[in-house]
């Protein structure tokens, strides 16, 4: 089994110091606009798990999380929700987890 993790960077493009997300929407080309901050996907290989965890940052928390069901897929998710995180977890990921109780 392999893990990927993948957060969401930032790049200064301009003099002005804005921030922009370095993933790119497929339609228009531009920064996709989202609070998905990070994405870690545990696949078969890590080939696989860098290619989910991709695909699903670029998607979106909403989008993701349906592809993440219909697919079975292992996944942790943290989105920014105004000054504070949530974490999401397919039951898939949660199975990895190790109880206290063990």
């Amino acid at each position: 089994m392999a893990l990927a993790p993948l957060a969401a960077t930032v790049t200064i493009t301009n003099w002005t110091a804005t921030s922009f997300p370095c993933y790119r929407s497929a339609k228009p080309g531009r920064p996709i606009e989202h609070n998905l901050v990070s994405v870690t996907v545990i696949a078969p290989t890590a080939l696989e798990a860098d290619a989910w965890d991709t695909g699903l940052m670029v998607l979106g928390p909403e989008k993701a999380k349906e592809v993440v069901r219909r697919e079975g897929l292992a996944v942790y998710m943290i989105t920014k929700e105004d000054d504070s995180f949530k974490t999401w977890m397919s039951p898939q990921f949660k199975s990895f987890l190790v109880s206290e109780k063990n």
